[in-house]
């Protein structure tokens, strides 16, 4: 009788250790990868080492920046570009800053948050303006301060 249980006490011992390997591995890996991670009403985006961006969640109006309203389950880089410094998510859009200072939004624009001078939506990332000496953005959930 006290061999099973020794037997069971180590196969539920290795299967916590074996738990703990993983989920440690999983953390050190995506510590190593997301250099920001920000996350907005329901959708999220991070910017990896190399500088790509990548987005997933509820894409109801282009927040997403994949060029549509479809969601997405997992994780999609958003374009090809690899030179994204830095990303907020709003409510229901986003903005995000290039290497060379450019600032680029995307999203739901129903109060003209996107800083586009219209209120129309945007499902790829748009420029705004043409300066590129922007530092730092933050999005809220109607509006947004750069």
């Amino acid at each position: 009788m006290h061999k099973k249980l020794l037997f069971i006490v180590l196969v539920i011992a290795s299967l916590f250790f074996l738990a703990f390997l993983i989920i440690s591995r999983s953390a050190v890996e995506l510590k190593m990868i997301a250099r920001q991670v920000t996350a907005g009403n329901y959708h999220t985006l991070a910017i990896k080492t190399d500088g790509s961006l990548w987005s997933w969640g509820l894409n109801n109006y282009g927040q997403l920046g994949f060029g549509n309203t479809r969601n997405s389950h997992s994780p999609l880089q958003v374009g090809t570009d690899t030179d994204w410094e830095f990303v907020d998510a709003g409510g229901y859009h986003t903005l995000a800053i290039k290497t060379d200072g450019s600032l680029w939004s995307w999203g739901w624009n129903g109060h003209g948050q996107l800083g586009l001078d219209d209120t129309k939506d945007r499902y790829i990332p748009t420029q705004i303006s043409t300066n590129n000496d922007w530092d730092f953005v933050a999005a809220g959930d109607y509006h947004t301060l750069a």
